[in-house]
This record gives C-alpha cells, structure tokens and sequence, in this order.
C-alpha cells in the first residue's frame, strides 16, 4: 500500500504494475482468484475487479463459465 492524494485527500492505495513486454490476456481463474483474495483481504470493493475482468472477457467475445461458482468466473 502506499499513500496517493486524490482530490487534496490522502489515501492508501494499492499498485500494479504491468510488464509492458507480455500481451494482455484475460486471467487464468486461479490468477483472478489470487487477485480475488487480494481484493477481500484489504477490504478493497471487489465489484470494480469483477468489471474490469469481465470487460476484458466482453471485448473478445468470450464467456465466462467456472463450475465452483454456478458458471460464472466473476
């Protein structure tokens, strides 16, 4: 966590930081699932994890289907 001011108010936020040489991928259940924990663990909102995955499902035109939770990944 690192501390960021946004609108003159100080936050604690969380970074991530892309390797720009891999080509963006959807991720792997098991990688979203990580990230996932991640989320719950510092009490971050998990539904803008959930959007931002399944708009990267959308963009390709793939469903999402994951049999532990009623066949959806997020």
């Amino acid at each position: 966590m690192i501390k960021v001011k946004i609108d003159k108010k100080t936050v604690n936020a969380m970074v991530y930081i892309v390797n720009e040489s891999k080509p963006l991928e959807q991720p792997s259940c098991f990688y979203y699932s990580t990230i996932l924990e991640g989320y719950q663990s510092a009490g971050f909102d998990v539904e803008y994890l959930r959007r931002a995955v399944e708009n990267s499902y959308k963009k390709d035109g793939v469903t999402l289907e994951n049999e532990s939770n009623g066949g959806k990944l997020v």
